[in-house]
């Protein structure tokens, strides 16, 4: 008991003294005992400011005692001493972390002189590099034509595993490989034998292709060119079904007419051409356009054409005699853009001039002009039952218009910078604003008064966007942040902020209650759109992410960046559980397939890559593109792929819903494998030494009569000579891969084969008078097994 009192007095005593040191003095001894005790003891950050601070107090109570002064003097000395120490260890500190940094640099140095000089050995071994890339490249045609030839033979079986071994051991991308690797694999299912095709690469036009559409029933798309001709292709296939030639200068728009029987193409020629899809035969050429025609578009009937053209003008033609009707004359500037309204009593025209016009097509005249803005228009929105449109102008305002009268019908002025972002609900009742002036603001169309100014944003907002319901806005902002707002409170209920540099993509999960940001920040990040918190920041990429995106389930999220790679992250645990790497340059896109099992990632390095997400493994590299491949996704089904480049090109690619090399229903896939005499004959000695890890990728499939095969070749390879530097490393192998084989399967016939050669090599290594390893070797050989 004693000795808890003396605890309860010790703590309450040092308490004491704490409160005694914060408590202001009124004499000399006790501002004098403070700074003495706060010299001695305190590790505060700012205490040689309070020793000065109570010595300065000190001073006025000594008055004009020369002995306190005395005292206040020799102490005030030694706190600058003690300053002055301080500060030559604070630089005594700097100078070594200086140190530090120069031998840091030197290092840095060390290592690009290092790197130089790697780099120029790699260079003065360019030529064998590129000799050694043929040589495989030439080493995988060649059993590519193997495979096609064992194929034609009927022996699918060796076929199948010709093709297999380049793809996986040879060279993965050489499109021979490919295709024998899918004539072998599906060579019971197609009709004839046919090829079947596995990418759609839409290559044939010597220019930039300048326009596309696609066909009523989505089977075929037509192009427009550069080098003056459409072309239509078979997407099925991927193969070029017509040349359209005739024009004598670029092709700027293609528009199929609704029965997807015929083509309208407007070309910089100044005439617009309709063209039989059936005959591939032009059937009109429609004169006119004193200047290029810029657009084209059937009415629903089909029985119409209307044409737009940089001579300021739109068109319109009958296309049963193929003469012009009307001559929409109204614009200042070329026409861009044409579309008949629904009921085909409309036309609408867009222009350079930074106008839209509606036109009356039973008399030709033009109904309305939307003009009242004072400077460009920045953006327009329909609302949902098309009688309206909304418009945002650098003026400062946004206008609504009525589609049927013409007439501007709001004027919405609030905003003290340009509109650049206009959108309306989804009932039609309100518009919302967003502007340079960084705020949003939502309008009651009936009445044409603000009801909401959201601000809070600091930068320009560029997005609005109205939740299904109508209940929320969302706003994207030059601020890095997105916000979500209440539309009933007014208030902001959600700033997504947390990023540290720009936002570059964003994803809302599939049941929309959580949003993903990737960053120039190297993170993407989670958030909680109910509660607006940042549920999870995912950490690990070493350079900006471009994209995310999250799987069908919304239990993870992909993500492709700067760094290379793309990684996949379990959304429960916030854990990276993949790292996706193979890709050269920045991943500029993400796609989960639709039963989330593959990733599809493009690159700057040009290809395509798909990715088994249960082993992360890459199973396909899709080349064709001669750019960035900026997008990709999925076809709904999952057995299409369709990519984007910045080389002008969309390209289509096929493959079963499952994965590459899958067995479908009802089907057998079970091949056998090829056995070491087979091997010898088609010259597979030298496979597994083409790549660093092709041993190991051996080993990885775990196919066992495989591997002993190999196994049985490396033996082979080396029984013919008693000289120990010549069979080492092919025994060595041997015994990898006959080791590798029994640990998947206990078989005696692997343990036979592998005895027979441990018992080879034991004699090769007595020749060379090393007995003890002869032993060794026969020991082995022995507990696998004996002869009899």
């Amino acid at each position: 008991m004693k000795k808890i009192g003396f605890i309860f007095l010790f703590l309450w005593g040092g308490d004491l003294a704490q409160l005694s040191a914060q408590r202001p003095c009124n004499t000399f001894d006790c501002a004098f005992q403070k700074a003495e005790q706060i010299l001695k003891t305190s590790t505060a950050k700012d205490k040689y400011e309070k020793v000065l601070a109570n010595l300065d107090d000190a001073e006025n109570f000594a008055g004009n005692d020369q002995v306190k002064r005395d005292k206040i003097r020799a102490l005030r000395k030694r706190a600058f001493e003690a300053i002055r120490g301080e500060k030559e260890r604070a630089d005594l500190q700097a100078d070594l972390q200086a140190e530090k940094e120069r031998a840091k640099k030197l290092a840095e140095e060390a290592q690009k002189q290092t790197i130089i000089a790697t780099v120029a050995r790699i260079i003065a071994d360019s030529t064998a590099s590129a000799n050694r890339l043929q040589t495989l490249s030439a080493y995988a045609n060649d059993l590519s034509y193997k495979s096609l030839t064992a194929l034609r033979d009927g022996d699918r079986t060796t076929a199948f595993q010709l093709a297999i071994f380049a793809y996986r051991y040879v060279e993965t991308g050489n499109a021979n490989v490919t295709r024998a690797l899918v004539e072998a694999l599906y060579y019971n299912d197609v009709p004839a034998r046919l090829t079947l095709p596995w990418s759609a690469s839409l290559s044939g036009h010597t220019s930039s292709v300048l326009s596309i559409a696609f066909s009523p029933d989505g089977k075929r798309l037509a192009t427009g060119s550069e080098d003056k001709t459409a072309k239509i292709w078979d997407l099925e296939s991927g193969k070029q079904i017509l040349n359209l030639q005739g024009h004598t200068a670029y092709v700027w728009s293609v528009s199929f007419s609704p029965d997807g029987k015929r083509l309208a193409t407007g070309s910089q020629d100044k005439t617009a051409k309709i063209w039989d899809l059936e005959s591939g035969k032009q059937t009109l050429n429609l004169k006119g356009h004193t200047a290029g025609v810029w657009s084209a578009a059937f009415s629903l009937d089909g029985k119409r054409l209307a044409t737009g053209s940089e001579d300021k003008t739109a068109k319109i033609w009958d296309l049963d005699s193929g003469e012009q009707t009307l001559n929409l004359q109204g614009h200042t500037a070329g026409v861009w853009s044409v579309a008949f309204s629904p009921d085909g009593k409309r036309l609408a025209t867009g222009s350079d001039d930074n106008s839209a016009k509606i036109w009356d097509l039973d008399s030709g005249k033009q109904t309305f002009n939307l003009q009242g803005h004072a400077a460009g228009v920045w953006s327009v929105a329909f609302s949902h039952d098309g009688k309206r449109l909304a418009t945002g102008s650098e003026d400062e305002t946004a206008k609504i218009w009525n589609f049927e009268s013409g007439k501007q019908t709001l004027n919405l002025e609030g905003h003290t910078a340009g509109v650049w972002s206009v959108a309306f609900s989804a009932d039609g009742k309100r518009l919302a604003t967003g502007s340079k002036d960084k705020s949003a603001k939502i309008w009651d169309l009936e009445s044409g008064k603000q009801t909401l100014n959201l601000q809070g944003h600091t930068a320009y907002v560029w997005s609005v966007a109205f939740s299904p319901d109508g209940k929320r806005l969302a706003t994207g902002s030059q601020d890095k942040t997105a916000k979500i707002w209440d539309l009933e409170a007014g208030k902001q209920t959600l700033n997504l902020q947390g990023h540290t540099s720009a936002v570059w993509s964003v994803a809302f999960s599939p049941d929309r209650k959580r949003l993903a940001t990737g960053s120039d920040d190297n993170t993407a990040k989670i958030w909680d759109l109910d509660s607006g918190k940042q549920i999870l920041n995912l950490q690990g990429h070493t350079d900006d992410v471009w994209s995310v995106a999250f799987s069908p389930d919304g239990k993870r999220l992909a993500t492709g960046s700067q760094d290379k790679t793309a990684k996949i992250w379990d959304l429960q645990s916030g854990k990276q559980t993949l790292s996706l790497q193979g890709h050269t340059d920045d991943v500029n896109s993400v796609a989960f397939s639709p039963n989330g099992k593959r990733l599809a990632t493009g690159s700057q390095d040009t290809t395509v890559k798909i990715w088994d997400l249960e082993s992360g493994k890459q199973t396909l590299t899709l080349q064709g593109h001669t750019d960035d491949v900026m997008s990709v996704t999925f076809s709904p089904d999952g057995k299409r792929l369709a990519t984007w480049s910045r080389d002008q090109s969309a390209k289509f690619w096929d493959f079963t819903s499952e994965g590459w090399l899958s067995t479908p229903q009802g089907k057998n896939r079970l091949l056998s494998v090829l056995d070491g005499f087979q091997l010898a004959s088609y010259n597979l000695e030298t496979l597994l030494d083409l790549h660093p890890d092709n041993e190991q990728k051996l080993i990885a499939t775990r196919e066992v009569w495989q591997i002993k095969a190999f196994a049985d070749l490396a033996a082979a390879q080396a029984g013919g000579s008693n000289i120990l530097k010549k069979v080492e490393a092919p025994y060595a192998r041997a015994n990898r891969l006959y080791a590798a084989a029994l640990a998947l399967q206990d078989e005696l016939l692997i343990k036979m084969d592998w005895a027979k050669m441990l018992r080879k090599w034991a004699a090769v290594y007595r020749d060379d008078g090393k007995e003890g390893k002869a032993k060794e070797l026969e020991g082995k050989a022995d507990e696998l097994w004996k002869e009899e």
